[in-house]
């Protein structure tokens, strides 16, 4: 039994917010660090960084790459030139780091991170969204996407979860959600209503 996961044998996916709830002419898209290199818990990831942002480019037609890992994890997993070598295939590269299976440190700053995301799906461009595993911190910004779209948190969480299983791992994040929603309508009710169908 093989329990090496490669860019081969188990080729990047990105599994996409279904489109009638985004109602955008752009996409977005959740998914796991290209290029990884670890021990995982069940499996040995032994990625090719090249070949997973190629996939995502040329494949997926990723246009925006969403990195919410932290400095030291481009380090842990061998990726440190993922951002460089994702403009080199003509992706614009956002960080906005997050806490492993934690919740962001700014809100305003997360407003400020959906706020582009939309505006990229409006323009037809396809934004793909990735932490470690594309499960906990990816999860947390799709739905918060979903929220600015007017979607309650349970609704929100609910799509997302459908979109890509047990994504949103901790309850903080689940709490974390709604603290976004009060925070969306508090701080741009306007934008709120222009992003609305």
């Amino acid at each position: 039994m093989n329990l090496k996961r490669t860019s081969e044998n188990d080729p990047i996916t990105v599994d996409f917010l279904p489109p009638e709830q985004v109602s955008y002419p752009g996409q977005i898209g959740l998914t796991f660090a290209p290029g990884k290199k670890h021990q995982g818990m069940h499996f040995m990831w032994d990625r090719n960084l090249e070949q997973d942002l190629d996939r995502l480019r040329n494949h997926y037609h990723t246009d925006i790459l969403v990195s919410l890992i932290e400095p030291h994890e481009f380090e842990a997993v061998q990726i440190p030139d993922l951002i460089s070598q994702a403009q080199a295939r003509g992706m614009l590269s956002i960080w906005f780091p997050i806490k492993d299976m934690s919740v962001p440190s700014s809100t305003e700053e997360l407003i400020l991170l959906v706020q582009q995301i939309l505006l990229k799906a409006q323009q037809n461009q396809t934004v793909v969204i990735h932490c470690m595993g594309g499960l906990g911190r990816t999860g947390l910004v799709a739905a918060c996407c979903l929220v600015a779209l007017d979607y309650s948190p349970q609704e929100a969480i609910k799509i997302v979860r459908q979109t890509r299983e047990y994504t949103i791992e901790t309850q903080q994040q689940e709490n974390y959600i709604t603290e976004f929603a009060r925070a969306w309508e508090t701080h741009l009710p306007i934008l709120s209503r222009n992003f609305r169908n």
